[in-house]
């Protein structure tokens, strides 16, 4: 299912909607299901061809609509603040920031072994990719971050709030005990 979701999001036609929501999605109804789903069906195994198409769209993912759409399930507060900075883009939410918000550690290990990516990089909220894992409960994920050098885990967000206040607040245990 992950390959079908991940498959879908790379058509053209799909890459070509708007982060600003104003094209018809209705059209499109499959594009928030896949959106917010993929890393679900991917954590439960991922293919070698899923995998590929996985890296293909967090290449840029700040700029395709499934960022945005997946932040809007996450919580209305990045939607409001969006709105208000006057940012119709997903505001750094780049494809680092998406894997540890997945959770999906071969995507993230992948990623890292890159070398693109800044691990310190911030979204419109001020959440690092460390942030995003620890807040989503992902115990791995927060491992392989908390290894890389220079990520600070008491890096705040826009809101003041650390990983480990994310974690406590969501129920994290194993992520609590970790930081």
């Amino acid at each position: 299912m992950a390959e079908t979701c991940l498959t879908f999001l790379n058509f053209q036609c799909v890459r070509d909607l708007s982060t600003a929501l104003d094209s018809p999605l209705v059209v499109v109804f499959f594009v928030d299901y896949a959106s917010c789903y993929w890393g679900t069906h991917a954590r439960k195994g991922l293919s070698p061809r899923a995998e590929s198409l996985a890296l293909r769209l967090l290449d840029d993912y700040d700029k395709h609509v499934s960022s945005k759409l997946l932040l809007i399930h996450e919580r209305d507060w990045w939607w409001h603040l969006s709105e208000k900075n006057g940012s119709n883009a997903v505001g750094g939410f780049a494809g680092l920031h998406g894997a540890a918000y997945l959770g999906i550690m071969p995507i993230i290990c992948s990623l890292l072994e890159k070398g693109e990516w800044d691990v310190n990089s911030t979204d419109v909220g001020g959440n690092t990719p460390f942030v995003w894992a620890a807040r989503k409960g992902h115990e791995d994920a927060v491992r392989i971050l908390l290894a890389r050098p220079g990520v600070d885990p008491d890096t705040a967000n826009v809101d003041g709030r650390t990983p480990l206040m994310w974690a406590a607040a969501c129920g994290h245990r194993g992520v609590v005990e970790k930081l």
